[in-house]
């Protein structure tokens, strides 16, 4: 992984966790549409990482 995905990455779980805070949505809803349009990844990608992501939250 070269050094500006990683970048992208940090700035968008940030991003999607800030969000998602204020407004109280799930991370999906934030998290899948910048995760397509700024990470690269296609559709089923950015939705498994989302879910992914909330299993260490809901443990």
């Amino acid at each position: 992984m070269n050094l500006r995905r990683v970048l992208a990455l940090l700035v968008i779980g940030v991003l999607g966790g800030i969000l998602s805070g204020l407004f109280g949505v799930g991370g999906g809803i934030i998290m899948v549409p910048l995760l397509t349009m700024f990470a690269g990844m296609d559709q089923r990608h950015a939705s498994a990482t989302s879910l992914i992501a909330i299993v260490p939250t809901s443990v």
